[in-house]
Parts: C-alpha cells; sequence; structure tokens
C-alpha cells in the first residue's frame, strides 16, 4: 500500500503537468482533428521529457534526471 503522503506527491506532479500541458501547448493551439490533436500531445511529452528545464529536478530536463 502507498502511503498517503506519497499519492498527495504524485495527485501533485499529475496535476502541474496537466497545467504546463494546458497553458504551454493545448491553450496555444486550435485544433479539433484527433490525430493532430494526438501529434501535438505526443511532440509536447517529448519536449516536456527531453528538453523542457524543471526547477524541481535543479534546471534538468526528466531525460538528464533518469541517465544520472
Amino acid at each position: 500500500m502507498v502511503p498517503l503522503e506519497l499519492k498527495h506527491y504524485r495527485i501533485g506532479k499529475i496535476e502541474r503537468l496537466h497545467r504546463s500541458l494546458k497553458e504551454e501547448k493545448l491553450m496555444q493551439e486550435e485544433t479539433r482533428d484527433p490525430l493532430e490533436l494526438q501529434r501535438a500531445l505526443d511532440g509536447y511529452r517529448h519536449f516536456y521529457n527531453t528538453r523542457r528545464l524543471h526547477q524541481a529536478l535543479g534546471y534538468r530536463t526528466p531525460l538528464e534526471v533518469v541517465k544520472s
């Protein structure tokens, strides 16, 4: 069983990801085509994990953290 504190921590991280996704990608583009939207989401996920610097990770990318 996962401790309650860890569940809240994970929920906060997921909520932050969703906020970044909305502010940095979805609100910047108008698309109604599901395939186009999926491509945009895939591209953002790649950017988020490999190029976007994260303050909580010491201004490194998640990929840099995993590799270190």
